[in-house]
């Protein structure tokens, strides 16, 4: 199980940077739906719903992500009201170790599922987010993670243009059931529950999902 403490505000605020320019834009793989927002967004597709969250993640929605974990039998979340400035939470990202970046990322991933199971007890399935978390936690899927999310991809993305994006490819890369690009992750279980976080400032913020726009 996993403690997230002070660091967990602290990465949300890095992962959720508002970017130079552009909106985020989000939609789920099979089910018609989709939107944009300024947002980073969390999104998940379950049971024949699709549900995208643009919100800033607060504690509700927070327990929520974690409330399902817990139930997964993996992680138990601390939160903390501690409050940081961008430049503080730059620092604190930085030192912050992979294990813990990667578990921060899962819980941004599980949001829009945890609302979902909220409204819908029980559409969620636990055994999807056990795969989720142990593929997460894997060696080769974490060091992706980890480099997709650190403070150097942010640096890279963050102040490009959405007139720059558009003439670049995203790179993307699959492990196993992942699909990863810079400020984006998505993953699909053998279950058929599909998940996806995408922070503000990823490239892949003009594409419904982690890759270029098609």
């Amino acid at each position: 199980m996993l403690r997230v403490f002070s660091w967990c505000t602290a990465i949300m605020i890095v992962l959720m940077a508002i970017p130079a320019n552009g909106k985020v834009q989000c939609s789920c793989p099979k089910v018609p739906a989709d939107g944009e927002g300024l947002t980073s967004c969390s999104a998940s597709e379950s049971g024949g719903r699709c549900n995208i969250d643009f919100n800033l993640f607060g504690l509700e929605s927070e327990r929520r992500a974690a409330q399902l974990l817990i139930e997964s039998g993996h992680m138990k979340l601390t939160l903390s009201d501690t409050e940081l400035n961008p430049f503080q939470s730059l620092q604190t990202l930085s030192l912050v170790g992979e294990e813990r970046l990667v578990d921060t990322v899962l819980i941004y991933m599980t949001v829009a599922a945890g609302n979902q199971s909220a409204r819908i007890p029980r559409s969620v399935p636990l055994k999807s987010l056990r795969e989720l978390v142990d593929a997460a936690r894997s060696n080769n899927l974490r060091r992706h993670i980890n480099a997709a999310f650190n403070v150097d991809a942010m640096k890279m993305w963050m102040d490009r243009s959405d007139e720059y994006l558009r003439g670049v490819s995203i790179r993307t890369e699959t492990i196993g059931r992942a699909i990863v690009s810079p400020g984006c992750i998505e993953f699909t279980t053998s279950e058929g529950l599909w998940i996806m976080f995408k922070a503000n400032w990823s490239p892949a913020r003009i594409a419904p999902r982690c890759g270029s726009p098609k």
